[in-house]
């Protein structure tokens, strides 16, 4: 008997909203912060009231009374998977009540996307074979959240008027039509109430909108590898859910969350609890690699090694990076009120001509270069970000998060700090997890440990789905 076909935008409108579909006045609670610390739905495409009710008419016997100790048989699992550009990064969570478990963590390196379409079926298969071999490794019919992660996705905050859900579902699909950036023909939408500072009687909503496409093609490749697809997700949301469980910041720091991956790095500017500017540049390792190719008129794969070797390690400066970090702060003062300045940190680095530069120094003045455009960028999104929220302007960080393959790049981290005066925290993300010792090797761990956030952030959705055995409790 051949298998039931199943259609993916069936299915998957079962989890989104359509962007043209009427809404209802359901009357669902909405979440108040983005941590998920309120209980309710911290996720990004959710499909609310359902989750609610589904629990409610398919709430497992072991939650209606019986013995806790008797709940703790079961090991509810429930898994994430993150399609990067040049790996799938794979997490299974299992939670008794009490204990969250790390059960498994793979890397599964894919053939790295370079925008060319006429390799994109090729990547796809790619992608296909990691899934299968992930999945080979895995318990068949895992339920999984997914990420997406593309600069087609709009993010954006926006105030409207206290009214109704019905009401306000309209007011943010005018809001939307209005900017023209979008098309609400094809495209999934969806909005959450956030703690912020808005007028009496309005909302704060944080607004995240993909194509349709988009969405379909990487929930029918994740179901057609053998797994059961319950969320979808932005990595920026579950970045912030996997930093939120394992540290915390103060209610008006501003955090500045950096995921620096092989196409793209992905910015997120956090006051609080709240995101109040998101966006993807397009500068991350596959540019530092390119600029390297570029400059020694190497192949690539000879610069990728080039770059892991030296990154910007062999600088050819006249002084330090402390002494550095003095020189630009006074440079600063003084043009404090210059919007376009740019100054950096390695400026002018170029030495004399007759000089002759090593392989090593060559790297670093390559890569430098491309660093510089995007600690550029990094600085016009937070001035842009203040603006809009009307604060002082200048640039004001108090705590950076830095994650991702591309955050590997040596002396990295001293050039943000260089670049801002403060330095970067150290996260673990497997701080105050159980490990399954038999699994995972603590090294292991450790090794991948900046690569996870997005797909840990996902799966800590085990605590809000209540995943129980044989799908008790899940939702659709």
């Amino acid at each position: 008997m051949s298998p039931k076909k199943i259609d993916p935008r069936k299915v998957v409108s079962g989890i989104f909203t359509d962007a043209k579909e009427e809404a209802s006045d359901d009357g669902g609670k909405r979440m108040s912060s983005l941590l998920g610390d309120s209980g309710q739905n911290p996720g990004f495409f959710r499909n609310r009231g359902s989750k609610e009710s589904a629990a409610k008419k398919r709430q497992n016997p072991i939650e209606k009374g019986l013995p806790q100790f008797f709940n703790g048989l079961w090991q509810n699992e429930f898994g994430a998977i993150d399609l990067g550009n040049d790996s799938i990064k794979f997490i299974l969570l299992s939670f008794d009540g009490r204990k969250i478990r790390v059960k498994d963590v793979q890397i599964e390196k894919i053939l790295p996307i370079s925008g060319h379409e006429d390799i994109q079926a090729e990547r796809e298969k790619e992608i296909m074979d990691g899934l299968l071999r992930i999945a080979a490794r895995t318990r068949p019919k895992t339920c999984v959240s997914i990420s997406l992660n593309d600069p087609s996705l709009y993010i954006d905050s926006i105030n409207v008027p206290t009214v109704s859900e019905k009401e306000c579902r309209e007011l943010v699909q005018k809001t939307l039509a209005e900017k023209r950036l979008i098309d609400m023909d094809a495209s999934f939408f969806d909005y959450s109430e956030v703690d912020g500072e808005g007028l009496a009687d309005t909302r704060n909503l944080l607004v995240i909108a993909a194509p349709k496409d988009l969405v379909y093609r990487e929930y029918e490749m994740v179901r057609n590898a053998g797994f059961r697809v319950f969320g979808v997700e932005t990595n920026v949301l579950a970045t912030l859910q996997a930093l939120s469980q394992v540290t915390k910041w103060a209610q008006g720091e501003q955090i500045l969350i950096l995921d620096i991956g092989y196409r793209f790095t992905d910015l997120s500017i956090v006051l609080g609890e709240r995101i109040t500017f998101s966006r993807t540049i397009p500068i991350a390792g596959e540019r530092f690699t390119r600029a390297i190719q570029e400059r020694l008129g190497c192949a690539f794969d000879d610069a990728e090694i080039l770059k892991v070797k030296y990154g910007l390690s062999e600088l050819p400066r006249k002084t330090s990076l402390s002494e550095e970090s003095q020189e630009i702060k006074s440079s600063e003062a003084e043009t404090a009120d210059s919007a376009d300045k740019t100054q950096g940190p390695f400026e002018a680095l170029e030495p004399d001509p007759q000089k002759n530069l090593s392989e090593a120094e060559q790297v670093s003045v390559a890569v430098v270069t491309e660093v510089e455009k995007l600690l550029a960028e990094i600085e016009r999104s937070f001035q842009f970000a203040v603006t809009r929220e009307s604060r002082s302007q200048g640039i004001q960080i108090d705590n950076i998060f830095l994650m991702g393959g591309g955050a590997r790049l040596l002396r990295l981290k001293d050039a943000l700090r260089a670049r801002w005066g403060i330095p970067v925290r150290e996260v673990n993300f497997w701080d105050g997890f159980a490990i399954n010792e038999k699994r995972l090797d603590r090294e292991f761990l450790s090794e991948v440990n900046d690569l996870v956030p997005v797909s840990l952030g996902l799966a800590l959705r085990i605590k809000e789905w209540k995943v129980l055995p044989f799908g008790w409790g899940m939702p659709g």
